[in-house]
């Protein structure tokens, strides 16, 4: 069973003789067994000189094998023995006989004999008649004959290679030239030489001499190359009790029998190269349980038998076994996995997918939540790497589509965090939910949902990947009425032609067809897994093995895992998933991939049911232009979604059964966000709280108008001179306040701060050392000084939960990398820390100096994760720190000196990015810094001096614009001067602020002004 057609035999010196195959006498066994047998024999020129006179010399001596008539002329060595002489009837009283090979025939070893002889010859007479030894000694003998004997033999070149220094001296005492191989070849009849091989020497070109390959004969039936074993192995998940992991498997053992025939019926690049260009030999099938210890056992059963491998396990799993591969490198291509952690090409550098990356899924499904018209949702995960990964990717997303995202997690399995989790959503009150969960799981969280109210007819609940959860429920009653009316989000091939193409032939299949293809002894193969239509798992595993195929037959060298991945890498094919094709890190690539949501109904008493949801008024999707990243669907239509849809011809919207989307009441309106509406009206009631307020203000200002008239003029004057020159001190302290510490800057080592584990008080801190005060901004010029700015998320306490400190330990170490700044010289000012509490004149005066703080920062970070405040409820994240009167003065007075180059803005543990150039809308609200929300009305003034210090220096930078003639819209001072003109609701405020602008303008003296703007100061005032 290891030989005959379709093998191939390499036979060594021995084996490779014409006597060899003569021993079968039979011809056509002879041909059957031997036929496209390859041998390699040592060989020498028969050429040369030499060769010829050494060929006459041996065909002059006496024949070894006799005379043939029975006479042997035996030759005497020098101690009287005769030579090739052979008792040959056991009878002491008769003469021997001649033996053993004839010396009249030619043959290469006693070449290579000749050689060997005449060798030692050379080393003798080196010793003898150069060194004049007494005594010839083995090792001087050798050493002789490697270091000192070379010349032209019979053979070729002689030459010994001398690795006396080597430690090893495995090379020692080898031949180094003359090396030469015939190859031989079993054709219809017999052995013949088609070709020579021999080493490459200096300069040579090439190493080889072998004729063409067509005068080659092969075993198979055709004369065709037999293949080279190339074999791929199959991890398949064994979990839940459904058949969704057996149909997979059963796919992808179909697409290695496709792979196999040449069979282009699903696929049809598989048809266009034939079915011998390369085979593939299915190997025992590691079956992967939930547990991290049997999907490594499951990977060790077949490493060192594969190529590559396919594979169904989870992400939490293959976060283990892609590192296995990459250690040992297998290529792998995951039909199941979808963390984006996994295309991580350092950890996993020899993973790959046919499944869609979760980067590409959370966005698409960000883009259909804003499509909606829903602002706030809440997901509820389990912690583990493909959950977190997905949730953490879909934050990303939707803070760049300005939506708010709650999340809440538990552990696998664990019923009382999970209650915790939904009393969390219920708490906030968001109606529109995302579910990343496990079967486990699945039953226990919408039970806890339903106990909590969150089932009710105005949500809306989102299972992510909800089809391969409803399947391995199985029988369940309490699944299906809890499932109904809920949605499955997810990559789902069926509309595409390929996955049609699979249906139809997998009806026409049964479980013996997947027996025969692999399954046998590995796994027992129900009626059931073929009595119903395929997953887009069964796809998504056939177009893995598929890809990997096509990957292995179009590389170099199909067993270097290296060469297999740079081949994958340029492969495409229509699959049974739709387009395939991978970017540079083996990622799936978005092109052509269809989204879809699923709605679940009641169709049996016992079974969750779902069908793909299509829009009323058409089945086809937006059409967008193609690019990288995936576009989804706009708004509500449809809500079948297709992923750049110039692959539209590629769908078959025929061939699937659709219902229309309706939610949870019955509607097919879409749900308010509860949230969005709350704030609305909340809204509506302070704009009718502050109708009624203008409405008695209005009354009683009425009343107060003809007193302040009457006494208006009276003290206009005395007031207008006391204006002004408390104007002018206020001008001038604010000036001077920019340049100076009314109170040190106190600041927090950084590995201080990251140890801390929650942020702590000024005074608690200083009373253990942990804190660095500096007296004046020369201070800081060579420290690294990271500014935090943060909004409080209660009354008493800035961070009761922890969460801006984790976030703002995370960003920490986000900035040292990105500046690459030692962090022993790097150091962090945060408020509570920084700000003396329990004084109220100190902590007066640090606010005043809080202008000099933030210019004097390197790095300015905004640090706004998504919560919610202690005491309001209200939601608290980038847009209400925005909101901040307090956070827009820190930002002010960083942006005034240092710009916004040095600022970031953290808005989780994991999302931590540079701001670079602010929009409009953003700087104009950093601008208006008094019109920002207060929690105590005195705030304002507090801020009012070191506002005007900056904003005179910006007046300062404008005389030099004009000094220069540089056009009034290019300068910064525009800008600002306009907003500062235009801040504060109230009117005393207002026009304070614009009298010291006043002042300011019409300064006859520039004492007011540092003494380096002195003379700007003055020629601005003229």
């Amino acid at each position: 069973g290891v030989g005959g057609p379709g093998f191939l035999w390499l036979g060594s010196d021995a084996v490779s003789q014409a006597s060899t195959m003569a021993r079968i006498e039979d011809p056509t066994v002879r041909r059957h067994v031997f036929q496209g047998f390859f041998g390699l024999t040592p060989s020498a020129s028969t050429d040369s000189p030499i060769f010829r006179r050494y060929n006459r010399s041996r065909s002059a001596m006496p024949s070894t094998a006799g005379d043939g008539a029975g006479n042997c002329d035996l030759e005497i060595d020098d101690d009287g023995v005769q030579m090739w002489a052979a008792d040959n009837d056991g009878n002491a009283s008769t003469p021997l006989v001649c033996s053993g090979s004839d010396n009249q025939q030619h043959d290469i070893y006693a070449m290579y004999s000749y050689d060997a002889t005449f060798a030692f010859a050379h080393a003798l007479h080196r010793l003898v008649e150069h060194a004049r030894v007494a005594e010839v000694r083995g090792d001087e003998l050798y050493e002789a004959l490697v270091t000192n004997v070379s010349f032209e033999g019979v053979t070729g070149r002689i030459a010994f290679n001398d690795a006396s220094a080597d430690p090893s001296r495995r090379t020692h005492g080898d031949r180094t030239s003359g090396v030469r191989y015939d190859l031989w070849n079993f054709g219809q009849t017999e052995l013949s030489v088609v070709g020579a091989w021999q080493p490459c020497s200096a300069g040579a070109a090439a190493c080889s001499e072998i004729s063409t390959s067509a005068n080659f004969t092969y075993s198979t039936a055709d004369n065709s190359k037999p293949h080279d074993g190339s074999e791929i192995g199959l991890l398949f998940a064994e979990s839940g009790s459904g058949d969704g992991p057996k149909m997979a498997a059963c796919a992808a053992l179909l697409a290695l029998q496709h792979v196999n025939e040449g069979n282009g019926s699903v696929v049809p690049e598989l048809s266009r190269s034939g079915p011998n260009a390369l085979q593939f030999v299915p190997k025992p099938i590691g079956i992967v349980r939930a547990d991290v210890a049997s999907a490594i056992r499951g990977y060790e059963s077949i490493r060192d038998r594969i190529d590559g491998f396919v594979d169904g396990a989870a992400s939490r799993t293959n976060v283990h076994v892609a590192q296995l591969g990459a250690l040992d490198g297998v290529p792998q291509l995951s039909y199941y996995s979808s963390a984006p952690e996994l295309s991580c090409d350092v950890q996993y550098t020899h993973f790959g997918r046919s499944y869609v990356s979760d980067k590409i899924s959370s966005s698409v499904l960000a883009e259909q939540l804003a499509g909606y018209g829903w602002q706030h949702y809440g997901v509820l995960h389990v912690r583990d790497e493909w959950a977190v990964g997905y949730q953490e990717h879909l934050a990303q997303n939707a803070f760049r589509l300005g939506l708010t995202q709650f999340s809440g997690s538990w552990t696998e399995s664990n019923a009382a965090e999970i209650r915790e989790a939904v009393q969390m959503m219920r708490d906030i009150g968001v109606n529109i939910i995302v579910s990343l969960s496990f079967e486990v799981d699945l039953l226990p969280l919408l039970s806890s949902a339903e106990d909590e109210g969150l089932l009710a007819d105005n949500f809306v609940w989102i299972i992510i990947e909800g089809s391969g959860s409803a399947a391995n429920l199985g029988t369940n009653p309490e699944a299906t009425r809890l499932m109904a009316g809920m949605l499955s989000f997810e990559a789902n091939p069926v509309p595409a032609f390929g996955f049609q193409r699979l249906a139809r032939l997998w009806s026409s299949l049964g479980p013996d067809d997947c027996t025969r293809a692999g399954a046998g002894g590995i796994f027992d193969v129900p009626p059931s897994v073929f009595s119903s239509p395929p997953t887009q798992y069964a796809a998504f595993a056939y177009d893995a093995v598929a890809g990997l195929a096509m990957g292995m037959r179009a590389s170099d060298n199909p067993h270097r895992g290296t060469d297999v991945l740079s081949s994958l890498a340029r492969v495409s094919f229509d699959g049974a998933s739709g387009p395939v094709a991978f970017d540079a890190r083996l990622d799936r690539n978005a092109s052509g991939l269809i989204f879809t949501f699923s709605r679940f109904f009641t169709e049996t008493a016992d079974w969750p049911r779902q069908r793909l949801v299509a829009d009323t008024e058409t089945a086809d999707c937006s059409t967008e232009p193609a690019s990288p990243e995936p576009v989804s669907c706009k708004r509500l239509a449809p809500r079948i979604c297709k992923i750049l849809p110039g692959e539209a011809a590629a769908v078959d919207w025929e061939a699937v059964e659709t219902v229309p989307l309706l939610f949870r009441d019955g509607s097919a309106t879409p749900p308010e966000d509860a949230l969005l509406a709350r704030e609305r009206e909340r809204e509506a009631e302070r704009r009718q709280q502050r109708r009624l307020i203008i409405l008695l203000t209005s009354v009683f200002g009425a009343l107060l108008l003809l007193f302040v008239a009457l006494t208006y003029r009276a003290s206009l004057s005395v007031r207008n001179f006391k204006r002004r020159e408390i104007a002018a001190k206020q001008v001038l302290e604010a000036i001077r306040g920019v340049h100076r510490l009314d109170h040190p800057c106190v600041l927090l080592p950084a590995r201080a701060f990251l140890r801390m584990g929650s942020l702590r008080e000024h005074e608690a801190l200083r009373a253990e050392g942990q804190l660095l005060f500096y007296d004046s901004p020369r201070q800081l010029a060579d420290k690294h000084v990271v500014f935090f700015s943060h909004q409080w998320l209660s009354f008493g306490t800035p961070d009761p939960l922890g969460v801006q400190y984790r976030v703002m330990a995370a960003s920490l170490r986000r900035v040292i990398a990105d500046t690459g700044w030692e962090e022993a010289n790097v150091q962090v000012w945060v408020d509570l820390a920084s700000i003396p509490q329990s004084k109220p004149l100190l902590k007066q005066l640090a606010v005043q100096t809080i202008a000099c703080y933030c210019a004097a920062a390197h790095a300015f970070v905004i640090c706004a994760p998504t919560t919610i405040h202690a005491d309001t409820g209200e939601v608290c994240n980038v847009q209400s720190y925005q909101r901040r009167m307090w956070c827009r003065c820190e930002q002010l007075c960083h942006v005034l000196r240092k710009g916004t180059g040095t600022m970031w803005c953290a808005t989780t543990e994991d999302d931590c990015r540079r701001l670079g150039e602010l929009d409009s809308e953003w700087l104009m609200s950093v601008l208006r810094v008094f019109e920002g929300d207060v929690t105590d009305e005195g705030d304002y003034l507090s801020i009012v001096l070191p506002i005007l210090g900056l904003y005179a220096e910006l007046y300062a930078l404008e005389l030099k614009r004009r000094a220069q003639a540089v056009p009034w819209q290019s300068s910064p001072a525009a800008a600002a001067e306009a907003a500062l003109c235009q801040v504060g609701s109230e009117e005393r405020r207002a026009q304070t602020l614009q009298l010291v602008l006043n002042e300011i303008r019409g300064a006859k003296r520039g004492e007011i002004f540092p003494p380096k703007l002195r003379m700007s100061a003055q020629r601005l005032a003229q």
